[in-house]
């Protein structure tokens, strides 16, 4: 279903009570005022406007919005073509297309429509309805709507029309549950599950980490997507691990290429391991394209030893040249032959060594500077620079001496003594 947004405002009724209906409910598509357009079966077309059928959803439509109706000509039915035996025997109790569902299967999903307080209509299938939220499947993606925010409802809104997932609120046992419906093969199941779990986040890792073990092969990737989309640092070694011993190659190659997320030596270390000894090249491949993000001066030696193998015309060989660029900084073509040059005429050789060892310095001064700040402890921060007194921006509502008080009056001129008279 698709999620179709209009603002119909008061144009929907809270409760939808039908006229009589139409003689024939052909399809029509009734054109609003906006431009907007739905097409579904006329229940009925009253003074005061239409009810138009959706699906299972009926929905009214006020006489001033809508700007025409129209009929849908359809086609004439193509003539049923007529089964062989071995068709016949195909769509019987086998389940084929055509058989009818075996006693006890679930019934197909149904469809909802839901009328928002203002004036949205969102249509999908309520899968679930727990803690006030109702969660809505309106295509390939989830959407959860807050019941406070819920005007009308039509169709099946109890959450079980659609599978039914329920939700206890605690993250770690929902989380448990939505692995589960991550190995369903119900799509529907599989989209709500995997936006769930997207929701919760670095909550549900451990949860994440325990579906690293899973039976099914597609739980295992979308639990390593999640972890690396979330750079769980506890989910590291789990994630390697999957690397060096999972026996599905598209696993391994899944992990390899969300390493990056977590660059340090060791992962480095464990690429560059996995691309000497996987026999998939599929995995050999992933771990070369993310040491060529994150490859340093450390792998060069062991790039130029895995060059001497492959063909360099070869995903594998052009994936050895990418990294050894991003490992070596220099800007070489894809040919072995340049490379083998630079490496023992040009220098390339040397100047990759002085560059190992200067990380290696720099890693071992960073260990004792680490090392002295624990033996010292955390040095006092310096104090803080006093701050002047601030001014007042605004309009004073106290007097503050000095402030606000209006200057004093100057004093008065004293006029100077007049000159004394002579006696004459």
């Amino acid at each position: 279903m698709r999620m179709a947004r209009v603002a119909l405002g008061v144009a929907l009724a809270g409760v939808l009570s039908l006229a009589e209906p139409a003689a024939a409910e052909d399809e029509w598509v009734v054109t609003l005022t906006n431009g907007k357009r739905f097409s579904g079966k006329l229940v009925s077309k009253r003074d005061d406007g239409v009810t138009l059928r959706i699906g299972e959803s009926e929905i009214n439509l006020s006489s001033n919005l809508v700007s025409r109706i129209d009929r849908v000509e359809k086609e004439p039915e193509p003539v049923a073509e007529t089964e062989d035996e071995g068709d016949e025997d195909a769509s019987g109790e086998d389940g084929g297309e055509g058989g009818e569902l075996p006693e006890g299967s679930p019934a197909g999903p149904k469809p909802s429509a839901i009328l928002l307080r203002d004036g949205t209509v969102v249509e999908g299938f309520v899968v679930s309805r727990a803690g006030g939220v109702l969660w809505i499947v309106p295509a390939s993606e989830l959407i959860s709507v807050s019941e406070e925010d819920v005007s009308e409802t039509f169709g099946d809104t109890s959450g079980t029309g659609g599978g039914g997932i329920a939700f206890s609120g605690d993250v770690l046992q929902d989380s448990r549950r939505m692995l589960d419906e991550l190995g369903s093969g119900d799509s529907m199941r599989m989209t709500v599950a995997a936006t769930v779990l997207d929701k919760y986040g670095a909550e549900a890792a451990p949860v994440l980490i325990e579906g690293l073990r899973h039976a099914q092969g597609s739980v295992r990737k979308q639990c390593i997507s999640l972890l690396q989309a979330y750079k769980v640092k506890k989910a590291v070694d789990p994630v390697l691990g999957v690397l060096r011993n999972d026996f599905d190659p598209d696993v391994r190659a899944a992990a390899a290429k969300g390493m990056f997320e977590w660059n340090s030596p060791e992962v480095r270390r464990a690429l560059m391991d996995a691309a000497w000894r996987d026999r998939a090249d599929e995995v050999k491949i992933a771990c070369l394209n993310t040491l060529a993000r994150c490859a340093t001066a450390e792998e060069a030696t062991a790039l130029m030893d895995l060059l001497a193998i492959f063909d360099a015309t070869t995903p594998t060989g052009l994936s050895v040249m990418a990294a050894l660029k991003q490992a070596t900084g220099q800007a070489i073509a894809d040919d072995p032959d340049l490379w083998r040059k630079w490496w023992y005429e040009g220098g390339g050789r040397l100047l990759i060594g002085a560059r190992v060892e200067k990380i290696a310095q720099d890693r071992v001064a960073e260990s004792e500077r680490q090392y002295l700040k624990l033996m010292r402890g955390d040095e006092p921060a310096p104090p803080a620079p006093e701050e002047e007194p601030k001014k007042p921006t605004g309009p004073l509502t106290a007097p503050i001496p000095g402030l606000n008080e209006p200057p004093a009056p100057a004093p008065a001129p004293v006029p100077a003594p007049a000159p004394a008279e002579t006696p004459k």
